[in-house]
């Protein structure tokens, strides 16, 4: 077990009030700021000037810094929870704090040169400190030394890592006996960490000690992140199955669909519907807990990318078509968008996303009515979201902006969160 090391970093916030014309006010390290002024944001200068974002009732919240070493660049950023995950080249990641940009800790251990897939989240894991040896197992009178934490999972090519995502302190590393192809997936009950191979093995490594307890071949490869909700494991791989297995001791089927093309963008599990994109054109809906066919929906393109779903839609850029906006309930098209590419953020009836040209529009969640656009010159990074209230962008040398509606006021857990997760 070892304790990550934290680090200290300058970030702030700002909340203007909301007006047509307006002079912005200052932007200061870790401070609130409402009244007008006239200094711009020291960080700001190669991204859109904040006059240009109040045009479209927007601004930035706040700005934060990841530390880089000389030839390190920011390139990916995730925000899952209360964290904004910000992965460089190198593999380092950081954990800013989703409401005020400031540092929670970073991870440094992962070797140059492999990929660190997307994290995964689990609540209240309960596993030894220490991964149990054989004897300890077989000692009927050893009692382990338990620890509960809310987890954050990665995982590299050769290994996997379980970290305290709120204290940073690192519980597992552990190398694979194979080369990983997808991003791993969780249980927090069975204490499982499930990952695919480059093979189309995926197997379920229990935490308890490190051991691999089951694994399956999948039909071909699998390039989709694995999913797991509840009592289930959910697999897609590139020969159009999805299945789910039990997480239990023996991995046992639950249930299967045959879908008519390979899915490689991750799918998304909800409570009553899992939506699968795929490169035959469609977006499926199955049901949860049976797998049962609740809708399909038809493009005009390979859907390869990674589906993203609101509370009420579903938003998936088909290949050389079209940004789809379909109605989560029922499968039918709200509509269609050819420039749109990404969706940073959806709430309050509005959507906005990233169009091909790296501008940020925003437009009706149901109509596709585009009330605006601003090009997004100067960032290089910006997070897939369609939970938290904000729009999260990253620039190359390390300085990460949360962007929000002017009127929003100060980041709430619901906002943040999401109303599910901030009720819990």
């Amino acid at each position: 077990m070892r304790s990550l090391l934290l680090w200290a970093v300058v970030a702030g916030c700002c909340l203007p009030t909301g007006c047509e014309e307006i002079t912005l006010p200052p932007r200061q390290p870790g401070t609130l700021l409402y009244a007008p002024g006239k200094a711009a944001p020291r960080a700001s200068a190669k991204i859109p000037p904040r006059a240009e974002l109040a045009k479209l009732g927007l601004d930035y919240y706040w700005e934060g810094k990841v530390r880089l070493d000389e030839g390190e660049t920011l390139e990916r950023l995730y925000v899952l929870g209360r964290n904004v995950y910000c992965v460089t080249n190198n593999n380092r990641v950081t954990a800013l704090d989703g409401f005020t940009g400031l540092p929670r800790w970073y991870f440094n251990e992962t070797r140059r040169g492999e990929h660190m897939f997307r994290p995964y989240h689990l609540d209240n894991l309960i596993i030894p400190v220490d991964p149990m040896t054989v004897q300890e197992m077989t000692d009927e009178a050893h009692v382990p030394s338990l620890v509960e934490f809310d987890a954050v999972l990665f995982n590299t090519v050769t290994k996997g890592i379980v970290i305290d995502r709120n204290k940073g302190t690192v519980y597992r590393q552990f190398d694979f006996d194979f080369p990983a192809n997808t991003g791993c997936a969780g249980d927090e009950k069975a204490g499982y960490f499930f990952v695919a191979s480059t093979k189309g093995w995926y197997y379920a490594i229990r935490l308890r000690e490190n051991v691999a307890v089951w694994w399956r071949k999948g039909e071909d490869l699998l390039t989709s992140p694995l999913e797991s909700r509840q009592t289930l494991l959910y697999v897609a791989t590139e020969a159009g199955m999805f299945k789910a297995r039990r997480i239990d001791q023996r991995g046992e089927p639950a249930w299967a669909q045959k879908m008519e093309g390979p899915v490689t963008g991750a799918f998304h599990v909800g409570d009553r519907l899992i939506i699968v994109p795929c490169r035959d054109r469609r977006i499926y809906a199955f049901k949860t807990d049976t797998g049962e066919t609740e809708w399909q929906f038809y493009c005009r393109g390979p859907c390869e990318t990674d589906v993203q779903v609101s509370e009420r839609t579903v938003f998936q850029y088909a290949s050389g078509d079209k940004l789809y906006a379909v109605n989560l309930a029922n499968g039918q098209q709200r509509w269609a968008n050819p420039a749109g590419r990404l969706v940073l953020a959806a709430y309050d009836g509005k959507v906005y996303f990233l169009d091909e040209k790296r501008q940020l529009q925003i437009a009706d969640e149901i109509l596709g009515t585009v009330a605006g656009w601003i090009p997004m010159a100067g960032f290089n990074a910006f997070a897939p979201n369609t939970t938290a209230k904000a729009v999260f962008a990253s620039r190359p040398d390390g300085w990460v902006f949360c962007i929000r509606r002017r009127t929003d006021g100060h980041m709430t857990e619901e906002d943040l969160l999401g109303p599910k997760a901030a009720r819990r």
